[in-house]
């Protein structure tokens, strides 16, 4: 039964380290394919009927409903379970046909929706209307946000980060990536932010034991929700222009470092992401949407309460920093993007 396999595959995933929310996009999407097959045959699909017949079916069903966007995290997701079953030896022949077949139903599909990008005047302005508020959650707030512009890391790894993880005197925080790799990322425009958070962090009432880096009002370690319910609020009551969300952030993150030239690796590593042509994608998406926005500057706060506009952390990166990513393995294979994560993040 292609459950069965369905069932392993996540197994698989899970072994393989993958961050949560790509693997529940992964499964999810393989689980739609298999229920348009159940509702196409009108019995349990098994291995042996997927075919490339079925799949240009299931995506055609998928372009009348879906933006493009969704369309390809589809896509990349049954050629990863299609890559899977081959190595496993379940099928002799693929049953995903080639992007270029698939284009018509690209073009059928609705448009992405806008990408959003905040340039490095709309940054200065929300430091600036962060620091007239004094009140222990804006501080919080403005070091989370300091650091989605800093490298753009995704939400999780922010809502993980512990006391550990952070280095003000090297000026720096370490990250863990999917396959549990520890890699300390310089930062510079989150580095008094942080400490300002850190001076009122007690303030939070942590619960015994708690060592979670960013707190919530009830002293545990804030929660994605909270974290995307917090921005939102933020750009409502500074009158915000645009959407304040971590995707948004980690767009603006991810259009200033690609246009400074940080290499690939690099880049893959700080958006979390485990392909490479997901970080192509992006980077493609974000230069035809925020071509015109300037975000080669971020603002950096002083300890005098000044803020200066100047390049970020990408200016530290070094012969060092770059050896240290020498022993990461990472994966090369070319395939379409990964699953995006999910509304928190969009």
């Amino acid at each position: 039964m292609m459950l069965e396999w369905i069932d392993k595959f996540k197994a698989h995933l899970e072994e393989q380290g993958y961050r949560r929310m790509t693997l529940v996009g992964y499964i999810d999407d393989i689980k739609q394919f298999h229920a348009f097959l159940r509702r196409t045959l009108g019995r349990e699909p098994e291995l042996s009927d997927l075919s490339p017949e079925l799949c240009r079916a299931y995506l055609a069903e998928q372009a009348q409903s879906y933006r493009r966007s969704t369309l390809m995290r589809r896509l990349a997701s049954l050629r990863s379970f299609q890559r899977y079953l081959m190595a496993q030896g379940q099928i002799d022949q693929p049953f995903v046909p080639p992007t270029h077949e698939l284009n018509q139903y690209f073009e059928q599909a609705q448009e992405t929706q806008a990408v959003v990008c905040l340039n490095s005047q709309e940054l200065r302005m929300l430091w600036e209307r962060l620091l007239q508020i004094e009140t222990p959650r804006a501080k919080r707030d403005l070091a989370l946000i300091s650091l989605f512009v800093e490298w753009g890391f995704p939400s999780e790894w922010l809502i993980k980060f512990t006391l550990d993880d952070l280095d003000l005197d090297k000026e720096r925080i370490r990250v863990t990536d999917i396959a549990r790799n520890e890699i300390w990322f310089p930062i510079k425009a989150a580095v008094e932010p942080l400490r300002r958070y850190l001076d009122i962090r007690p303030r939070f009432n942590a619960m015994p034991g708690t060592k979670g880096l960013f707190l919530s009002q009830l002293g545990r370690s804030i929660s994605r929700q909270s974290l995307w319910q917090s921005l939102r609020s933020w750009g409502n009551v500074l009158h915000f222009g645009k959407a304040l969300t971590p995707q948004a952030l980690r767009n603006t993150a991810a259009h200033r470092l690609s246009r400074a030239g940080v290499p690939g690796i690099v880049l893959q590593i700080a958006f979390g992401h485990t392909n490479p042509l997901s970080t192509r994608f992006l980077v493609r998406r974000l230069n035809r949407a925020c071509a015109d926005e300037d975000t080669s500057l971020v603002p950096i706060l002083h300890p005098d309460n000044t803020i200066t506009m100047e390049r970020g952390a990408e200016e530290r990166i070094d012969e060092e920093f770059l050896a240290s990513l020498s022993a990461v393995p990472i994966e090369t294979s070319m395939d379409t993007p990964e699953p995006q994560e999910q509304q928190e993040e969009a």
